[in-house]
Parts: structure tokens; sequence; C-alpha cells
């Protein structure tokens, strides 16, 4: 969506937004579900980034290494996932 130099990115979770997000990670088969609405609207609407905002730290590193995994990111050697 680069327009004159510009990026959209988008935020899901918050303080507020993130009710359901225990929900949508609870299962493998939901953070699947909920990463591939993720892909599919940030395709759709071609959004340059996604922000997940949620203080589960390990719930959080499950959801991106599950995004990893679904999105066939070559993890480098040596390489992690960091929440901070």
């Amino acid at each position: 969506m680069q327009a004159q130099g510009v990026e959209a990115h988008i935020t899901i979770g918050g303080w507020a937004g993130s009710l359901y997000f225990s929900s949508n990670l609870a299962t493998a088969a939901n953070r699947t579900a909920f990463v591939k609405t993720v892909v599919d609207f940030a395709s759709n609407y071609t959004i340059d980034g996604v922000q997940f905002e949620y203080d589960s730290c390990e719930s959080y590193l499950t959801l991106l290494t599950s995004a990893v995994s679904q999105l066939g990111v070559p993890q480098q050697s040596g390489s992690r996932l960091q929440h901070d």
C-alpha cells in the first residue's frame, strides 16, 4: 500500500482490544485460524505491517511462532522471536 513512501500498518490488541486474544490463542487450531484471518486481511487491503499488542509473553511468543511457521518465514541461525 505504499504511496509516495507511506506505509500502512495495523495494530491488533492493546489494553481494551485484548479481550478475546486468550481464546484466539488457546489452541493450535485457533492460532492457525487467527493467523490466517490476519494474513488474509493484510493481503486483501495491502497492509505493509501488523503489530500485536498483548501482555501474556508466553501466549504472545506462541502466536508469533505460529505466524512465522504458517507464513514460511525462514529463521536465521541464532535468531529468536522476542517480546518487548
